[in-house]
């Protein structure tokens, strides 16, 4: 088995590019982890889908990454076609858990590395399809807060948005709710805009 060695990973639930780290979120200096070259067409089903891995597979790489400064061991892998490279962590059962990018350096790293060796079968199963992302992440995160925010101002703040956004006045403060909720959900730039207005004023 091929392995990876001195590389950082940031494993979360949702895939974030590495130029969307946060500086809060738990980042991994890896010691060690198995790599696996597979064909473009697997390393996409991989990607796109939760997938459980065979026994033998997970065996074999069960508990096999090892992090600096630290006593706990991770069951995942490294997944290459030469051309993209994503990391997978894996819970008890051998499905995915969480995935991961990887820094460029590294990246590039592992690429130049994966033109020597042998492409390598995987045998797995598709759970369920991943929910792709078309947002990054400070859109998302001003989508959470601006959710959160607006069922929490006031009555005439409310309003103002309200009447701000679709130009007519209305004075049922649930109708006015309902309506700016719904819009933010599909309307980044009303969501940019809500956020930019409030974030200045309900900050501490």
């Amino acid at each position: 088995m091929n392995y990876i060695y001195d590389i950082y990973l940031n494993f979360n639930k949702t895939y974030y590019d590495f130029y969307e780290w946060n500086n809060n979120d738990k980042v991994m200096h890896i010691k060690k982890i198995p790599l696996f070259k597979v064909s473009t067409s697997n390393l996409k089903k991989m990607i796109s889908n939760k997938i459980i891995i065979s026994n033998d597979i997970f065996n074999s790489i069960k508990n096999k990454t090892d992090i600096y400064n630290s006593k706990e061991k991770l069951s995942s892998l490294i997944i290459t076609d030469s051309k993209n490279v994503f990391a997978l962590k894996l819970d008890k059962n051998g499905e995915t858990s969480a995935t991961s990018s990887l820094l460029l350096e590294d990246e590039l790293d592992i690429i130049a590395f994966s033109l020597k060796t042998k492409e390598h079968n995987i045998d797995y199963k598709i759970v369920c399809k991943n929910k792709y992302l078309l947002s990054t992440r400070k859109e998302i995160d001003e989508k959470k807060y601006v959710l959160n925010i607006l069922n929490k101002i006031s009555y005439d703040t409310l309003k103002y948005l309200y009447y701000d956004y679709f130009n007519k006045e209305e004075e049922n403060k649930d109708i006015m709710l309902k309506e700016l909720l719904k819009e933010v959900q599909h309307n980044y730039t009303l969501n940019n805009h809500i956020y930019n207005l409030l974030k200045p004023i309900t900050t501490n």
